[in-house]
């Protein structure tokens, strides 16, 4: 009737994803997605302000993507030396 176009990523079709798709395909929480996308590293787009973000899923195979899904997480030395914060637990 009005031809009132939905959001891209509402077709389903795999170009267009939503922040939780985009999360569920790589296998991370929707705040690592939203944290690329902040850093610039993701681009997104919304319809405007306060809409969700639309992201195009080969943009998720940009490399600085990859490089931080690849990095391990901060290693806990354990150093003799170093003072407890809690000593009697």
């Amino acid at each position: 009737m009005h031809k009132i176009s939905g959001y891209r990523s509402s077709d389903k079709n795999g170009e267009w994803l939503t922040m939780s798709d985009a999360a569920a395909k790589l296998g991370v929480s929707h705040v690592k997605i939203r944290r690329f996308v902040r850093d610039g590293i993701l681009p997104a787009e919304q319809v405007m302000r306060g809409a969700p973000y639309q992201i195009r899923a080969s943009d998720l195979e940009d490399e600085r993507i990859k490089a931080d899904l690849a990095r391990k997480s901060p290693r806990i030395i354990n150093d003799d030396n170093q003072k407890s914060l809690f000593p009697a637990i």
